[in-house]
């Protein structure tokens, strides 16, 4: 047991500068679930300091946690490793954390496991990224649901025309639209797109007059 201590304590000493250098918060524990190795991309991660987590059980660092829940201590229970696994947890500011990290047991020369490796990544930056484009593709096609569905007018005929194209819309039929350069036919498409029960798929305007002939033949 000495021996594979050491080994351990050897191979950390020999990679800690590496580790240092990653900028990724990466955690080592031992066989016995002790933090020996706790980066401070880690601490900054989880709202600890540095010192409170080394030598610490995983367990008295987050009281909170229950040992089903932590991918590094069922690793060293089980033997498994963790590829790209992606969790939320709640760090000790109360701030909830998208993580995605990659665990994997270590092994002494003898084939006795040693204690367990994590490298993680904070993708709660991502998710509010995600968040922010979801959220602008949503103002975006409101704005454009406004601006290309909406057709203003208080003439009697258009309205009409209009009541005309939403009762259209209800059929699953081929409609054509007929008019002069500018009066207003492809809003007329859009808003029986629209009304129709296809209005949550793509809407593709194609003005046939800048198709070739041959094309279409």
């Amino acid at each position: 047991m000495a021996s594979t201590n050491q080994e351990l304590a050897s191979a950390l000493r020999m990679f800690s500068r590496f580790f240092d250098l990653i900028h990724q918060p990466l955690a080592v524990i031992n066989e016995r679930g002790e933090y020996v190795y706790y980066n401070q991309e880690s601490a900054d991660l989880d709202g600890y300091s540095i010192e409170r987590a080394m030598g610490k059980h995983m367990l008295d660092v987050y009281p909170g946690m229950k040992e089903t829940q932590s991918t590094m201590l069922s690793s060293l229970k089980k033997g498994v490793e963790y590829i790209g696994h992606y969790q939320i947890y709640y760090n000790a500011r109360g701030q909830a954390v998208d993580y995605q990290h990659t665990t994997a047991p270590l092994y002494a020369s003898d084939g006795g496991m040693v204690g367990v490796i994590e490298i993680g990544r904070n993708m709660s930056g991502v998710r509010r990224l995600q968040e922010q484009v979801v959220e602008l593709n949503q103002l975006l096609y409101a704005d454009h649901h406004e601006k290309h569905h909406a057709i203003i007018t208080e003439n009697p005929e258009m309205l009409s025309n209009i009541a005309k194209a939403k009762r259209l819309a209800a059929s699953n039929i081929p409609v054509t639209i007929v008019g002069e350069t500018g009066t207003g036919k492809e809003l007329f498409s859009r808003l029986i797109h629209q009304c129709s029960k296809r209005a949550n798929k793509p809407f593709i305007a194609l003005n046939c007059g800048a198709l070739p002939p041959t094309l279409i033949e």
